[in-house]
C-alpha cells in the first residue's frame, strides 16, 4: 500500500501528515541528534518495534512508557516528566515522538512544547479516534482539579503517522469511538463522505480493510486541516464546527464519570442529538434531519446510552465554554454539510429535543 500524503502551511512551518500501513517505518525525524519516545505502556509490541527501528539509527534513545488516560493528564504528574528528560540528556534539537491516543498526544505536545521553551515532536496516533481528530491541530494540554485542558499550549507537531496497520487490534468499541468522529466530518462538511461512510461500514468495522481504513482517516483528516490551516490558533470560530455532537456528548460522558460510554460514542449519540434540536430550533428541515438519523440508527450501533436525569445533564452543559448566560450554545445543521453556531438554546428546547431522542436498549 502506498501512503497518503496530507501537508499543513502553518505560521510554525509545515506538518506533514503520512497515512497508511507501515508509515512507522520510514519517519523522517529531520536533524534529530537524540529521540525520546513517549509512549503507552498498553503498546508493548509496538513500543519494541519502534525501539529496535530507532535504535538502528539514532545512536541515543530513551523512552518513557506510561499509563494512558486523564490521570497522565495531571498537571503534578508534569515534573517527573521534564525530570526524565533532563536527566537523559534531552535538548532543543531532541525529538519527541507520541505513540498512543489521544491523552499521550496532549501530554506529549505539551512536554515538547515547554521542555527548553520548544523540541520538535512528533505523533505516532495508535487508536482510530486519535488519527481523524486529535492528532491534529496542535492542541495540547493538561489538567488542573478545577477542569479538563485548563492549562495549555498551541504547539504543532512536525509529522504525524497515521499508521493503519496499528488499527487492527483495536476494540470493537474503540473503532466505533472513531468512525463516530468520521460520521462527524460527513454529517457536517460533507454528504457524499457521509454516504461513503455508512455503505462501507463492514469495511471498517468488520473486515478492517486497510485500503477502506486508510481511505477514511485521509478524507477526515482533509477536513480538519483545512480548518487548522484557516483557523490555526482557533480564534477565528471556524473550528468550532467540529464540535457538533459534542455538547450533549460531553454531558452523557460526564453523566458517568467519564468511565462510561467511549468519546467517540457519545458523539454519536450527540449527533443524533443535535439533528433533533436543529429541527426544534428551525434551523434544520425535518426530512433531512430524519435521513442523517436513519442512516445512523440503520447502522446497528450497540452503544449503552445511560439514563438521562435533564437536570444534570444541563449542569453538565451549563459548563461548556461556549456559553453565555442562561443560553445554551450548540453546534447545529441548517441543511445538508452545512453546519452553524446557535448561542440561543433554551432549556426548554433542550427539553423538546430529548423528547425526540430514542436510542435502542
Amino acid at each position: 500500500m502506498s501512503y497518503k500524503e496530507i501537508v499543513l502551511s502553518l505560521s510554525s512551518g509545515n506538518c506533514q501528515v503520512k497515512i497508511g500501513s507501515g508509515v512507522v517505518r520510514h519517519m523522517d525525524l529531520k536533524d534529530a541528534k537524540k529521540v525520546f519516545l513517549f509512549a503507552d505502556n498498553c503498546l508493548d509490541s509496538i513500543i519494541e518495534a519502534t525501539r529496535s527501528q530507532l535504535e538502528a539509527r539514532f545512536d541515543h534513545v530513551c523512552i518513557k512508557s506510561v499509563k494512558a488516560g486523564e490521570e497522565l493528564k495531571q498537571f503534578s504528574a508534569l515534573e517527573s516528566y521534564y525530570e526524565f528528560m533532563a536527566e537523559n540528556g534531552l535538548d532543543r534539537n531532541s525529538f519527541l515522538l507520541a505513540l498512543g491516543g489521544g491523552t499521550i498526544g496532549d501530554v506529549g505536545g505539551f512536554l515538547a512544547a515547554n521542555y527548553m521553551r520548544g523540541m520538535n515532536w512528533s505523533g505516532l496516533p495508535t487508536t482510530l479516534l486519535a488519527q481523524v481528530d486529535s492528532c491534529l491541530g496542535g492542541k495540547t494540554g493538561v489538567n488542573l482539579r478545577s477542569g479538563k485542558n485548563l492549562v495549555g499550549a498551541f504547539y504543532q507537531a512536525k509529522e504525524i503517522y497515521c499508521d493503519i496497520d496499528f488499527l487492527q487490534s483495536l476494540s470493537e468499541r474503540d473503532l466505533i469511538s472513531g468512525l463516530g468522529e468520521i460520521l462527524k466530518y460527513g454529517v457536517v462538511f460533507d454528504k457524499e463522505f457521509f454516504e461513503w461512510v455508512c455503505s462501507h461500514w463492514n469495511d471498517l468495522l468488520v473486515s478492517r480493510s486497510p485500503d477502506v481504513l486508510q481511505e477514511a482517516v485521509y478524507r477526515s483528516l482533509q477536513w480538519k486541516a483545512k480548518l487548522v490551516e484557516s483557523d490555526e490558533f482557533d480564534t477565528k470560530g471556524l473550528r468550532e464546527l467540529l464540535n457538533f455532537g459534542h455538547t450533549f456528548g460531553h454531558a452523557l460522558e460526564a453523566l458517568e464519570n467519564y468511565e462510561g460510554l467511549r468519546h467517540g460514542e457519545a458523539v454519536l449519540v450527540g449527533m443524533v442529538f443535535a439533528l433533533h434540536l436543529s429541527v426544534v430550533r428551525g434551523h434544520l428541515d425535518s426530512v433531512i434531519a430524519e435521513k442523517y438519523i436513519d442512516k445512523i440508527m440503520a447502522l446497528k450501533l450497540n452503544i449503552a446510552v445511560p439514563e438521562i436525569d435533564f437536570e444534570r445533564v444541563l449542569s453538565y452543559m451549563k459548563k461548556d465554554k461556549k456559553n453565555f448566560g442562561d443560553k445554551f450554545t450548540f453546534v447545529l445543521m441548517e441543511s445538508e454539510s452545512k453546519g452553524l453556531r446557535d448561542s440561543e438554546v433554551e432549556r426548554d428546547h433542550i427539553r423538546e429535543a430529548l423528547r425526540e431522542l430514542v436510542w435502542p436498549k
